[in-house]
């Protein structure tokens, strides 16, 4: 089902890292509460560890992910601030009528895994949601326009053969002259699978890598009452 926040899946396989990295940050002096201060949260005025612990002397990861449930959290933690791409939601949508029982597949890649896109569509019966990252070049006058039209030819063909209900949307790279720091000018793989996952349209949905092909007939395993 639809994730409640977009956060825990960042935290979770990487519970060790994070733990150290959270524990350093927020065990800091300039991280410690002070009176006035509009963004202070004082559990967050003792590690994470402390604030966290299970009865058992671990870690509760859900309490972890709990407090850095909101983009303020983040940021104060972190010191972050959000990247905003420029974005196409639904820059091409499916003609075809939506079905009674359905699965969204959600994917994300690059421009170069077109390839790769279509033959998902071509395994899957039912929607797919699927963000395109457009890199800076890909951008440019001239080369835009024929990158549009790879993306609108894989569209059409998807559309032709009446069975896949496929979405595309675009999700535009910072360029590198405008980055604030050139952490912001990689790969946003988080930033495209939420477009993706945000336009589907169905109850139930599956995360997948642009790589992985699903296995013939698995739609309609999935959606057999």
């Amino acid at each position: 089902r639809k994730p409640r926040s977009g956060y825990a899946v960042c935290i979770l396989p990487l519970q060790l890292g994070v733990m150290c990295c959270l524990t350093t940050l927020l065990s800091a002096e300039d991280q410690v509460c002070r009176s006035g201060d509009a963004k202070c949260m004082p559990d967050f005025s003792r590690p994470i560890e402390q604030v966290c612990a299970d009865p058992g002397g671990g870690v509760d990861f859900g309490c972890v992910t709990e407090k850095l449930e909101s983009e303020e959290a983040l940021e104060w933690a972190f010191g972050a601030e959000p990247v905003k791409y420029r974005t196409e939601k639904r820059f091409l949508s499916s003609r075809l009528d939506p079905l009674p029982r359905d699965v969204t597949l959600c994917t994300q890649g690059s421009v170069d895994r077109l390839a790769r896109v279509k033959e998902q569509a071509e395994s899957w019966g039912g929607s797919l949601s699927v963000a395109i990252y457009i890199k800076p070049d890909e951008a440019k006058p001239g080369k835009h326009e024929q990158v549009l039209a790879q993306i609108r030819e894989v569209h059409e063909y998807i559309e032709s053969l009446g069975r896949c209900r496929l979405v595309i949307s675009l999700v535009y790279a910072i360029d590198p002259g405008e980055a604030r720091i050139e952490f912001d000018t990689l790969y946003p793989i988080n930033a495209l699978r939420n477009v993706a996952v945000r336009e589907a349209k169905t109850e139930l949905l599956m995360v997948i890598d642009v790589d992985f092909i699903p296995s013939t007939n698995f739609w309609e395993f999935c959606t057999d009452p």
